[in-house]
C-alpha cells in the first residue's frame, strides 16, 4: 500500500475517533439538560426600567431559559401623619407594597373597676386593641365529693375557670379484690373507679395446718387454691 494512501487512512480513523468522542460528550451534556441539570448563565434584567430577569442554559443546542421578577425594594417608611401604614417602593420599576406597622403601644389598662377588660392604644394612630385579663385565685375542688377543680377571678364577678380531674388528681385507695393478683382502685373523695388495677398478692389464706406429705406446715388460699408451705425447723 502506498504511504500516501496509508496516511489518509490513519487520518480518516483519527477523524472518526474524534467524531465519536464529540458525539459522546454532546450526548452526556444533552442528558444533563434533559434531567434538569442545566448550565445556567447569570441572571440579567430584560429591560432597563423593568424587574424581569432572564437566564439561559449555556449548553450547545439547549434553548432552555427561565424568567423571574427581582425588585430592588427601598426600606419601609411611613407616608401619612397619624397613620401606621408604611410603603416600600421598587427603585427600578416603581412598584409599591404596603404594610401596617404600629410604632409603639401604650401600657394595658383596665377599662373600669370590677371588670377585667383591658385596652391599649397605638402612640401614632387611633388603632386600639382590647383583651380580657383575669386575676385568678387558687385552684379549689369544685365540691366536697368532686375532684374537678375551679378557680375564680379576684377582680370581676364573672371570671371562672374549670379543670377536669385527671387520673393523677384522684385519691385512689384499694376498693375490692378482683382476683388474688389484683385489686380495684376507687377515689375516696369522688368515688371514681380506676380502670388500672392495683397489682400484688391478695390471697385469703386459711390457718396453718400440718403438711401430710412433708415435715412442716401448709395453708391454702380459699379463693384460688394457692398453697403456701413452711418447713419445720430441724433441732440442732
Amino acid at each position: 500500500m502506498p504511504m500516501s494512501i496509508f496516511k489518509k487512512l490513519i487520518d480518516a480513523i483519527d477523524d472518526a475517533s474524534d467524531s465519536v468522542v464529540i458525539f459522546i460528550e454532546e450526548s452526556i451534556e444533552k442528558t444533563k439538560c434533559l434531567t434538569g441539570f442545566h448550565q445556567w448563565s447569570s441572571w440579567e434584567y430584560i429591560s432597563k426600567d423593568g424587574c424581569q430577569q432572564r437566564r439561559f442554559c449555556r449548553r450547545y443546542r439547549c434553548n432552555k431559559s427561565e424568567t423571574r421578577t427581582e425588585h430592588g425594594w427601598s426600606g419601609f417608611a411611613y407616608t401619612i401623619d397619624q397613620s401606621c401604614e408604611q410603603q416600600s417602593q421598587c427603585k427600578r420599576c416603581g412598584e409599591a407594597k404596603q404594610r401596617t406597622e404600629h410604632a409603639s403601644w401604650s401600657e394595658w389598662q383596665y377599662q373600669s373597676d370590677g371588670a377585667c377588660d383591658e385596652s391599649r392604644q397605638c402612640s401614632r394612630c387611633p388603632e386600639e386593641e382590647s383583651r380580657l385579663e383575669h386575676i385568678w385565685g387558687s385552684w379549689e375542688f369544685s365540691g366536697p365529693r368532686s375532684c374537678d377543680k375551679v378557680r375564680y377571678c379576684r377582680r370581676c364577678p364573672v371570671g371562672k375557670d374549670t379543670l377536669e380531674a385527671t387520673w393523677g388528681d384522684h385519691d385512689l385507695v384499694p376498693d375490692r379484690k378482683i382476683n388474688c393478683e389484683a385489686m380495684s382502685l376507687r377515689c375516696q373523695r369522688c368515688g371514681h373507679a380506676s380502670l388500672i388495677p392495683h397489682l400484688g398478692e391478695f390471697h385469703d389464706y386459711g390457718p396453718w395446718m400440718r403438711d401430710p406429705d412433708r415435715n412442716g406446715l401448709l395453708r391454702q388460699c380459699s379463693a384460688c387454691g394457692e398453697t403456701q408451705r413452711q418447713e419445720a425447723l430441724t433441732p440442732r
